[in-house]
């Protein structure tokens, strides 16, 4: 399972999704992101769940995870969001979040692992 994955900022908050409840990751809160069949799909498909006026930029780095019953790579891409965004791809809600709150935020272990990367993990 490859995902395209959004690290998108607004002065010192993350933009953070909270996944539908009974999918994958279901009820947890993480970045953005779109399934794809290979990386260089991340920006289309970030694009398409971001909306109009959203801006995808260069991949930063990909993350190797394994789940239970199969393999994760997540592709990290800087991005920029405009607008509110309500109800988009297979999230409930969405929230700017600032980063020392994340900690009080329920999250795969995956999204832990890319916001540690990126210098906004729990602390």
């Amino acid at each position: 399972l490859t995902l395209a994955v959004a690290v998108a900022r607004r002065k010192r908050t993350l933009l953070l999704g909270q996944r539908a409840e009974g999918g994958l990751f279901g009820g947890l809160w993480e970045l953005p992101s779109a399934e794809i069949g290979a990386a260089s799909e991340g920006p289309k498909a970030l694009l398409r769940l971001l909306g109009d006026g959203a801006w995808v930029g260069q991949r930063l780095f990909s993350l190797q995870r394994t789940l239970t019953h199969r393999d994760l790579e997540l592709v990290l891409y800087e991005a920029s969001v405009p607008g509110p965004l309500e109800g988009r791809g297979e999230y409930q809600a969405w929230q700017w979040v600032d980063p020392a709150q994340v900690a009080q935020l329920g999250m795969s272990s995956a999204t832990r692992a890319l916001l540690e990367r990126v210098g906004h993990g729990p602390r």
